[in-house]
């Protein structure tokens, strides 16, 4: 299932063969006056309908270099097609509550109304890749999906269309598990043995759901201390 993920070498451009047919001096001579307009001339158009990877320095140290790779798509595009991450719920108005709230995050589900005409491909491919929408403070925070038989191979597709190869971050237990991790956008896929799942998360909102559960811990922890405290003083004589 891994192969899903991955795109093809291109093969050189460079027509050395025909450099190699003329005199030694003179192929040299043409190399250095003609390599910019050879290059532009036989340079492959670009493939129809796939977004093109954006150049990076040539002095950059390869780890940036696959962070930018992996995680400008995902910043660019900031949420899915059709909605961006921070849209107040009452932008989904074809989506309903599942009931669910997650204790860890504090994230409210929701979930398309049965039969509700909704704008983008999630939405309109909603019957084989199942996608939830979570909230925070009434504010898209994620989306996470799942698939099973043919709706795997549809959802492996449209992922790498919106976000290009992802970055293989963990095998085992007959799974794969892939990132990209941009600035503001997490997205991971896991393409296991009869399911394949995505989540698209917002990292501003991560954060703040964290540092506000941070300090509502922090807050009962000392609450408890008080309490603990007065409990046990010795009385007042």
């Amino acid at each position: 299932m891994t192969r899903r993920w991955r795109t093809r070498q291109r093969p050189h451009p460079y027509p050395t063969a025909f450099f190699r047919s003329l005199p030694h001096m003179n192929a040299l001579l043409l190399l250095a006056a003609l390599a910019a307009p050879l290059t532009a001339a036989v340079a492959p158009p670009p493939t129809q309908g796939r977004p093109q990877p954006r150049p990076h320095p040539k002095t950059a140290p390869a780890r940036t270099k696959a962070k930018v790779a992996y995680g400008a798509k995902a910043d660019s595009l900031d949420g899915i097609p059709g909605h961006r991450f921070g849209e107040p719920r009452s932008n989904f108005p074809e989506l309903e509550p599942r009931g669910f709230t997650d204790p860890l995050t504090g994230l409210v589900s929701y979930s398309l109304r049965e039969g509700q005409q909704a704008p983008g491909w999630f939405a309109k491919n909603a019957g084989q890749v199942s996608p939830t929408y979570w909230f925070y403070h009434d504010q898209f925070a994620a989306l996470t999906t799942h698939a099973r038989n043919e709706g795997r191979r549809l959802l492996a597709d449209e992922t790498t269309y919106l976000f290009g190869p992802g970055q293989l971050t963990g095998t085992g237990f007959g799974q794969a598990t892939y990132q990209w991790r941009g600035q503001r956008v997490l997205v991971e896929a896991t393409d296991g043995q009869n399911e394949t799942t995505l989540s698209i998360s917002s990292r501003p909102l991560q954060a703040q759901q964290a540092a506000e559960q941070g300090a509502k811990q922090k807050a009962e922890a000392a609450a408890r201390a008080t309490k603990f405290k007065a409990d046990n003083a010795p009385p007042v004589r």
